[in-house]
């Protein structure tokens, strides 16, 4: 099988167990709907948690909730603690929103038999399946990147700063792997012959790895920005959390990100 292809889909299959044996994804079983005015919404670092368990199964709380959290991280009076655990909150709500858990369970239960089967049309198949349900909310994506890009630095090889109580310092690898994904989708779908097979694609788009660190165009995406300092953050890493990790470990292979 070729490398190119077997890459990607290893690290999609591995979200896939991670995912699959963990709570961290929304129900499909969405229940009763109501409208929420986000303006009516006090969240607090004391009642973020109680907020995203009440947002499970409820699709337009979970709008609501990141409306909140984007407005109150671009209020400008959140301390530097308080704006990490928003951005991780509102991070965990736009992967729900996303639709990754549901694409990927939906789409790739059987991915390891063909895997082991070299059947690469039938990889190729899943992994359009996927790409097409992330498609579905290129909203979300674009919504994460909003809500990380208040804590990204670097300019042309943009990275999250990993001081204590940072963004960058308090990220789980698992979230970030995630992310990863749904920005990886949102950047490819800029290109006409977009597919997560072959990440190559995402040079057309402003973004590039060089030298084992990824860097963006002047012109690149809010999107692209926010894949390039995830992906910088995995690539600089020193404490093992991110190689450890089943998701990042299998990325930092399928970008060739620096050792």
């Amino acid at each position: 099988m070729k490398r190119k292809l077997y890459i990607p889909v290893l690290f999609v299959l591995l979200a896939a167990l991670v995912l699959g044996s963990c709570d961290n994804f929304f129900s499909t079983s969405w229940g009763n709907e109501r409208e929420y005015d986000y303006s009516n919404v006090s969240l607090s670092v004391n009642n973020l948690s109680d907020w995203l368990a009440a947002a499970r199964g409820n699709p337009k709380l979970a709008t609501a909730l990141l409306k909140k959290i984007l407005a109150d991280l671009d209020g400008g009076k959140l301390s530097g603690l308080e704006k990490a655990q928003f951005q991780a909150a509102g991070v965990k709500i736009a992967i729900e929103a996303a639709g990754l858990g549901e694409a990927i369970i939906s789409t790739a239960s059987n991915i390891l038999d063909k895997i082991e089967a070299e059947d690469e049309e039938a990889i190729k198949d899943v992994l359009d399946k996927i790409e097409a349900e992330l498609k579905k909310n290129t909203q979300a994506a674009h919504d994460l990147a909003g809500i990380v890009q208040g804590s990204i630095t670097g300019g042309g090889e943009p990275t999250f700063p990993t001081d204590a109580g940072s963004y960058g310092d308090i990220v789980k690898p698992s979230e970030a792997g995630e992310a990863i994904m749904i920005l990886t989708v949102a950047v490819l779908d800029n290109t006409a012959a977009s597919s997560l097979d072959n990440l190559s694609d995402l040079d057309k788009n402003g973004f590039r790895i060089e030298g084992g660190k990824a860097k963006v165009a002047d012109d690149a995406t809010p999107e692209a920005v926010a894949l390039a300092a995830y992906l910088n953050l995995i690539a600089a890493d020193t404490t093992g959390k991110f190689d450890s990790n089943p998701i990042t470990g299998a990325i930092k292979k399928a970008f060739s990100l620096a050792s």
